[in-house]
């Protein structure tokens, strides 16, 4: 894990560690201020929303933000092909330049994921132990949102 945002720099500069282990790779002056406005959302609790050029190396920049981050990151995909090309392809080689070990878990359909609309009502309708877990769920994503 990296402390400064030089860091994050290098590991994607031409001395960096995917010249190791990705044919063909250069830096881009793009891919690495993206993922030091990344790596600063990240440490700092912040969102951020980027709109990037095609090209510029988006995947490479978030991943390397998001793994070698402290956060837990969610990364979501407009498609199933883009999901299992991160997870199969993308997220391994990111982890081996980096030698990291942070666990991933890939989740896909719809019974994955809950929106707040869906949260309130459940929470509204439910009672005992499942009222205490959802409103913790509840509380969380309050404090986060």
């Amino acid at each position: 894990m990296t402390d400064s945002p030089l860091s994050i720099s290098r590991l994607l500069s031409d001395e960096g560690p995917f010249q190791l282990h990705l044919k063909g790779f250069r830096a881009r002056p793009g891919q690495q201020k993206m993922a030091l406005a990344i790596a600063g959302a990240l440490r700092n609790n912040h969102s951020l929303a980027l709109e990037v050029a095609s090209g510029a190396g988006k995947t490479l920049a978030y991943l390397v933000a998001a793994i070698d981050s402290n956060s837990r990151t969610i990364i979501s995909t407009a498609s199933h092909q883009l999901q299992r090309q991160l997870y199969r392809g993308d997220i391994p080689l990111v982890q081996k330049a980096l030698g990291s070990q942070k666990q991933v878990v890939q989740l896909k359909g719809r019974s994955n994921y809950l929106c707040p609309y869906y949260l309130n009502k459940h929470l509204h309708e439910a009672s005992g132990e499942m009222k205490s877990r959802l409103s913790l769920l509840s509380r969380q994503y309050a404090a986060t949102g």
